[in-house]
């Protein structure tokens, strides 16, 4: 329930672990993509293709 309603945006981090992804390689790759895409873009748009939410 907490999660719920959670106030602020997600980390690129929060975001991919909602998926409880099995393999560490994809999960590491995934952040580090989408930390980069967070420190080059606005990050509506870096994440919007991936999931609602943003970049702390």
């Amino acid at each position: 329930m907490r999660d719920a309603v959670r106030v602020g945006q997600q980390s690129p981090a929060e975001l991919v672990d909602r998926y409880g992804l099995r393999c560490d390689l994809v999960r590491e790759g995934l952040v580090r993509y989408l930390t980069e895409l967070c420190t080059r873009q606005d990050f509506g748009l870096a994440l919007s293709a991936f999931s609602d939410g943003g970049c702390s």
